[in-house]
């Protein structure tokens, strides 16, 4: 019996020591997995926000997915994209914009739209499409450092990095690289 017992001992000493160095520990995923604040604070499905002051909506938001962190710096993520419609004081609507992808800066009062980024002035009828886009809610400004193409009523013009007012009534295009008039068909 004591044999036995020597025996079994000596097994599980050798499964447990087989055990201990046969692991090894990726040193990121184990990060990953311990790391806090990688979850968000809220997550909300199928949003759709009026955002009004004084009375007057200011704009629409709609997104399948949001989800706010509360880290140092706070941020809203649209891991799935957004759109926004802006309108006037009739409640007409005057700009939109929309992307893939989109987060937002609560502190700093930042929102950086990425892939597909589409912007409209309808009162202009002028489109911008670019891959990344800048807004800058403090000073009113929206901006890209990437490739541009805006589309008037009668001419497409295409270019590197772009600065405009937040409802893109006034844009200008910092390297333009051509343009084409559109011929308006009778």
């Amino acid at each position: 019996m004591n044999g036995f017992i020597k025996a079994a001992g000596s097994i599980v000493i050798f499964i447990l020591l087989t055990m201990l160095f046969a692991c090894e520990n990726d040193p990121e995923v184990v990060k990953k997995i311990t790391q806090r604040d990688t979850l968000p604070l809220e997550s909300a499905k199928d949003i759709d926000v009026l955002y009004s002051e004084y009375g007057e909506v200011q704009f629409r938001l709609k997104s399948p997915q949001l989800d706010h962190y509360d880290k140092k710096e706070p941020y809203m993520e649209f891991p799935k994209g957004f759109h926004i419609w802006f309108y006037d004081t009739l409640q007409n609507v005057k700009s939109e914009v929309s992307a893939n992808y989109g987060i937002r800066y609560t502190k700093k009062k930042m929102m950086k739209a990425k892939e597909n980024v589409v912007v409209e002035n309808k009162k202009n009828n002028e489109e911008l499409r670019t891959e990344e886009l800048i807004w800058k809610e403090r000073e009113h400004k929206i901006y890209s450092d990437k490739f541009v193409t805006i589309k008037t009523q009668d001419k497409i013009i295409y270019g590197v990095g772009f600065s405009a007012n937040e409802d893109f009534t006034n844009w200008t295009i910092k390297d333009p690289r051509g343009e084409f008039k559109i011929k308006q068909e009778e």
